[in-house]
């Protein structure tokens, strides 16, 4: 046989296994999962999966269960895929769920394990220990606690495949505060080994942003005042009496918010609502948290229950009860919200959930405790002879305002310099050339009219565009001479809004061959733009970040000097935090 044979049966064999998706394997529990494939499902049994809309559908298809049990490692990995990458199409999500990935995830989880694990019994020296993502601090005896308390609600015998996978995603991945992240690990250890769960959560972490899960006690405290806030407009006597007992506080909200249900619902509805997850993200956790209290708002308040724990052990008795119908919870969630008393209404979109976390964050701070944390350090850098030389950012005060302002999950990354005017040339070109694989960006601009510093941080890959993209995490600073920090500011809008206001409130970014910008308003002006040959640039006020001329109020244009874009790369290994290739390959 030629080596043009063996090439040829090697290409033949890499397209049959990308014809089989990767079926599902309980790791956390080693129980055996069946693999009857039912065409009366309407599943089918190799790629391609039915679109999103499909999808849903037939999840939410009455009398059954969701996707079936042999499906869901592929189906949960497509979904999550296909939400956190906008750019990428539903056949590329499909594909990463394939037999023809697997080398390539386990190659990547191989490397991760001798990474965090550098002798094979690192990992069972800390088996029983795994991290809870808790900003808190806790006894060991009440962190036990936790720990036991999810042993039995999972039926976990043997800790090790859980621990070895919330190990390395505190060691490469950077997360504060996620107490929701042990569950979902577990969940996710329920159908797939532990490399594809691995690859999973580095894809939630990595390319999904907030859409999956807060990585941040700031973000975390947001996300429970704004379910309190659903709870005011769809039911305000229910949420008027769980406020009166503290059911709406971050820590009356836990078994939502930490436990995803798990101390409310039998298992199997669990599941159910992991299966919306991974294809919606956690605005579904809003939508059944919301649902399941409608239904029981009633019997609940005629008990007079004095006390969270009360409140939430009652709703568990509902929902175990044989009489329970999880498929009205589901129509509840998707449906009409209020009563007959109000005007009925859809559940808010993603958007209207976005704005009022950003509303919330205020409330968030003053509930935090922050004396005992530590001083922000300044990002840190690479240098090397490999590197882009830069200048705007050497002075460790600018580098620690921008930690400070950064999402907590950069704490632990340093800034790596891909574009400069000094080095690369000054044209829109070749900074999209050499920002194209840098999901996130800090932009630094050199005004020379006023020697000031001034930039931006981006939340998506900076490209040619007709229209507008990124989101609500991006946001515009002046660094020097004063040091000022703008982000996307939702509250400066009320609801009477025109549709055309509300589009300037999301113009987060914009970029053309003539021109890139950041920051909408209703005169056309931007909150910052810089031309074609990155000479000239100019700064008014937007509706989008609702800030203030970042030059200065008498200097809206300025003449540009030195313009320079950093990405973000782990300190730990001097990797890119988020790079733009498809994770999933080798």
């Amino acid at each position: 046989m030629t080596d043009a044979d063996i090439e040829e049966n090697a290409e033949q064999l890499r397209a049959a296994l990308h014809n089989h998706f990767i079926l599902s394997h309980d790791s956390l529990r080693n129980i055996s999962i069946s693999q009857d494939i039912s065409v009366s499902t309407g599943w089918p049994d190799k790629p391609p999966l039915p679109n999103p809309e499909k999808r849903k559908e037939l999840i939410m298809m009455k009398g059954g269960d969701g996707v079936p049990g042999y499906l869901r490692c592929a189906v949960w990995i497509s979904n999550i895929c296909f939400l956190s990458n906008a750019q990428m199409p539903s056949y590329q999500a499909d594909t990463n769920a394939t037999l023809g990935k697997i080398r390539a995830i386990e190659h990547g989880w191989d490397l991760v394990t001798k990474e965090c694990f550098p002798d094979n019994s690192d990992a069972l020296q800390y088996q029983d220990l795994y991290p809870l993502f808790l900003q808190k601090k806790l006894t060991v005896t009440e962190e036990e606690d936790i720990r036991k308390q999810r042993d039995e609600d999972f039926g976990i015998r043997e800790r090790l495949p859980l621990t070895k996978v919330l190990l390395c995603v505190d060691h490469m991945l950077g997360v504060n505060h996620c107490p929701l992240l042990p569950d979902i690990v577990s969940i996710l250890l329920m159908y797939m080994p532990e490399s594809c769960v691995y690859q999973t959560v580095r894809e939630m972490i990595e390319h999904g942003g907030t859409k999956f899960v807060t990585s941040t006690q700031l973000d975390y405290y947001s996300n429970c005042r704004t379910f309190g806030d659903l709870m005011k407009r769809f039911y305000p006597k229910t949420a008027k009496e769980m406020t009166e007992i503290g059911a709406l506080s971050p820590i009356g909200l836990e078994p939502i918010f930490n436990r995803f249900f798990i101390p409310i619902l039998p298992f199997r509805y669990v599941m159910r609502i992991m299966d919306f997850f991974t294809l919606e993200g956690q605005t579904v956790i809003f939508r059944f948290g919301v649902a399941l209290l409608a239904i029981y708002k009633k019997q609940l308040k005629s008990m007079n229950l004095r006390d969270t724990q009360s409140w939430w052990k009652q709703l568990k008795d509902f929902t175990h009860d044989s009489k329970f119908d999880f498929d009205e919870v589901i129509r509840i969630a998707y449906g009409a919200w209020g009563n007959v008393h109000r005007k009925r209404c859809r559940f808010p979109k993603q958007k209207f959930l976005d704005r009022r976390n950003v509303r919330n964050q205020k409330w968030a701070r003053s509930q935090i405790e922050l004396s005992g944390q530590e001083p922000i350090r300044p990002i840190g850098f690479i240098s090397s002879e490999e590197s882009t030389p830069f200048v705007l950012a050497k002075d460790s005060i600018k580098r620690a305002h921008i930690a400070e302002w950064l999402p907590r999950t950069f704490q632990d990354t340093k800034i790596d310099c891909i574009y400069s005017t000094n080095v690369h040339g000054r044209t829109l070109e070749r900074f999209y050339t050499h920002c194209a694989k840098a999901k996130h960006t800090l932009i630094l601009i050199e005004v020379l009219d006023n020697n000031s510093i001034i930039g931006a941080f981006a939340t998506d890959k900076w490209h040619k565009s007709s229209s507008v993209y990124g989101d609500g995490g991006c946001f515009l600073f002046s660094l020097h001479p004063e040091a000022r920090y703008y982000p996307w500011s939702p509250g400066t809008i009320g609801s009477t809004d025109t549709d055309e206001t509300d589009a300037l409130l999301e113009q987060f970014m914009m970029s053309t061959s003539r021109y890139i910008s950041m920051g909408g308003s209703p005169d056309g002006s931007c909150g910052l733009r810089l031309n074609e040959d990155l000479t000239k640039g100019s700064s008014a006020r937007s509706i989008t970040y609702n800030n203030e001329p970042l030059a200065g109020e008498e200097l809206l244009e300025f003449e540009v000097g030195v313009v320079e874009v950093f990405r973000f790369v782990r300190a730990i290994d001097g990797q890119p935090l988020d790079k733009i290739e498809n994770i999933w390959s080798l």
